[in-house]
């Protein structure tokens, strides 16, 4: 709960529903970029769509997915810097780097800087490397219309662009969202619109598959998307907190006496300082798939459901539920009571596991300390 560890009491008759067993990492995400670059899913290599003279855009998952790394690069800059250096290869110098934030916040410098990595920040100016801006007018093309007949608005420099590389990562099933990156660049009215409200007249699942199903794969009549995408898995990343990756049963001496000191540690500590805190529990990338964007959301959603759903006791009356106290679409930055609501409901009670864990009537708690604290940026 939060930066805090608790073993709980639970009553006679209580089940605990455990994830899925850890997923293996890849043994070198270099050697898998090179396997699924060579034999791209549902497309031409990557290779063969860049050329002198093509106009390539690189849009990378925001902080609403988590910032990999601790130590050394993010998977984003990996992946960037393998397109830059494909791209570099091809003759390709009219290059953009574009952060997908939707109508979320833009990013920062010091953000893309430890998301992209200095060589990257560095190569493009600030022009050429930015966030997504929802409220820019002036930069959005008509691609299309909704069955209401309102336009599909999307970022100009997509519909510009010869070929649009789509670096997507995705921690849940169902956390991909859609194929298409409409939903990412469009204009503020179109992702409004775009919005589902269940009980309302507004846009129907149905109706929005239906107006995004032509801008997946390409996007107008000139780009041609091309998707890597990698699922991470959660890990322990210290040894300190290992026991944090096993189920109580499995734990042995040591495991105990660390969760013992832990405990006792965060009894005292202050908040930023605890040891189960950033660093404790870690990202490591489970697979990696590249190709159409419609193919490799299918088989990453596959995937997903393959490995990541877990089977619990359909049916109960009460769910407890445990959250993190930071790190949801903000790097450190502590959680407000909307996004603890989008993350329990969303992507924990709705990621893992494979029917309602609770009865129609039942309760879901989620427990998070919910510090009392703003932030100027992220919470802005």
């Amino acid at each position: 709960r939060g930066g805090s560890v608790h073993l709980e009491t639970l009553p006679v008759g209580a089940e605990v529903v455990y994830p899925s067993d850890a997923e293996p990492s890849v043994r070198s995400l270099s050697g898998e970029l090179d396997r699924v670059l060579a034999t791209p899913q549902g497309s031409p290599s990557l290779e063969s769509l860049l050329a002198p003279g093509t106009v390539l855009t690189i849009v990378v998952d925001d902080l609403s997915q988590p910032v990999t790394a601790t130590s050394g690069a993010d998977v984003r800059q990996r992946i960037v810097e393998r397109v830059l250096e494909t791209a570099a290869r091809a003759g390709v110098d009219d290059v953009q780097v574009l952060a997908a934030t939707g109508l979320r916040r833009r990013l920062t410098a010091h953000e893309l800087l430890s998301t992209l990595g200095e060589r990257v920040f560095r190569s493009f100016d600030a022009g050429s490397l930015r966030s997504h801006d929802a409220e820019d007018a002036e930069a959005m093309t008509t691609i299309g219309e909704l069955p209401d007949g309102r336009p599909i608005e999307v970022a100009t420099r997509l519909v510009e662009s010869d070929v649009v590389v789509a670096v997507r990562l995705v921690t849940a099933v169902g956390d991909a969202g859609s194929a298409s990156l409409v939903p990412l660049f469009a204009s503020a009215a179109t992702a409004r619109a775009l919005t589902q409200v269940p009980g309302t007249d507004r846009i129907s699942a149905a109706e929005r598959d239906a107006a995004l199903a032509p801008f997946v794969d390409r996007i107008g009549d000139r780009t041609t998307v091309f998707t890597i995408g990698a699922t991470l898995a959660d890990a322990p990343i210290r040894s300190v907190s290992a026991f944090l990756g096993k189920r109580e049963r499995e734990w042995t001496l040591l495991d105990r006496v660390r969760s013992r000191a832990v405990r006792a540690a965060a009894a005292v500590l202050p908040e930023a300082v605890r040891p189960v805190r950033f660093p404790g529990i870690g990202h490591v990338v489970s697979s990696v798939r590249a190709g159409a964007p419609s193919a490799v959301h299918s088989s990453m959603d596959a995937f997903l459901r393959t490995t990541r759903l877990a089977h619990p006791p359909v049916g109960a009356d009460i769910a407890l539920v445990g959250l993190p106290d930071t790190g949801y679409g903000a790097s450190g930055a502590p959680l407000d009571p909307i996004s603890v609501a989008t993350l329990g409901l969303g992507q924990v009670f709705g990621g893992v596991s494979s029917e309602p864990v609770v009865k129609k009537g039942g309760v879901l708690i989620l427990s998070d300390p919910l510090a009392p604290s703003f932030h100027p940026i992220h919470h802005a």
